[in-house]
């Protein structure tokens, strides 16, 4: 029997308790023993740490209390530097409004004994409310537009070979990470403070010569609704967000004219949405009018 690798579940909590608790409790019926849950509270504002401190005398987990939310980013990067810390082999970062497979974590890493060897790896991601409906099944990062697919987004699910794919984007929903490899890529960008930051991962990783993998046959369940429409699954938060990183991070990885496809294509691609999801206009002037004056981390507009 092979020895597991000892791995630091990372859980960013803010004003999401009950499903963080949840996502605890599906944790700790994994078949994989070999693991340590740190949840962070990205100081939420609700009752969520007088919950979590109830839960931590049931199950043991360590709790990490924030003094202040500076985003999806650094609430990461501070369960990273724990995980370091307790002397873990692999970051897993996860949702905390996912649940897994119990046998979810064994396979990523019956995946990474093969032949993943220090490559980051990730699973494939159904819907919580529709777990025959896809939510990510592989992604790709296209280098002239700085377009993000997530392949099989809303199709149906069927059960796929035990081979994993090489692929150029993993979400931040779920991303298992090899200790080894930090102290190259560094740790993630908070400039981003909400969206995108995943993006820049990946891209930082490939720089890196590191490749990414999709494991089909390790399966999680993300709770986002699959029957809504894009539009209601963006709040204004997330349309502002999402517009402002993205010119942000194409003026990052971008020189001169290399910017200006990526710069059309988003624009176009957004008022697109504006047209056919109901997207708002307003959001998409918001978030790039803040890009150009250089307005990074968490905005002060009433999103």
């Amino acid at each position: 029997m092979m020895e597991e690798a000892f791995i630091g579940i990372v859980l960013v909590n803010y004003n999401g308790v009950k499903d963080t608790i949840e996502c605890i409790d599906s944790l700790k019926k994994m078949t994989y023993s070999n693991y340590r849950i740190i949840v962070v509270d990205n100081n939420s504002s609700d009752n969520s740490l007088k919950i979590l401190h109830e839960k931590k005398e049931e199950i043991d987990f360590e709790l990490l209390e924030l003094n202040e939310n500076k985003g999806f980013s650094a609430g990461n990067n501070a369960g990273i530097r724990l995980a370091f810390e307790l002397g873990v082999k692999y970051i897993l970062l996860l949702n905390n409004d996912t649940l897994v497979e119990p046998d979810f974590l064994k396979k990523l890493m019956v995946a990474e004994k093969n032949i993943l060897v220090n490559s980051v790896m990730t699973s494939t991601i159904l819907y919580a409310d529709n777990k025959e409906k896809i939510w990510y099944a592989g992604g790709s990062y296209d280098l002239k537009t700085s377009k993000v697919s997530q392949w099989g987004m809303g199709k149906q699910w069927f059960p796929m070979r035990d081979k994993w794919v090489e692929v150029t984007f993993i979400s931040g929903c779920c991303m298992c990470i090899p200790v080894s490899i930090i102290p190259n890529i560094g740790f993630l960008d908070e400039d981003y403070f909400l969206y995108e930051e995943d993006t820049d991962y990946c891209i930082r990783i490939r720089q890196k010569g590191i490749k990414l993998y999709y494991v089909p046959n390790a399966v999680i369940y993300h709770k986002v609704s699959s029957s809504t429409s894009k539009a209601e699954k963006m709040s204004g938060t997330t349309q502002y967000y999402m517009v402002r990183n993205k010119y942000f991070l194409i003026k990052k990885y971008y020189k001169g004219r290399y910017r200006i496809i990526p710069y059309i294509h988003s624009f176009m691609m957004y008022s697109y949405y504006c047209l056919r999801y109901g997207m708002e206009m307003k959001y998409i002037m918001w978030g790039i009018y803040d890009f150009w004056r250089g307005k990074m981390h968490k905005t002060n507009r009433k999103l």
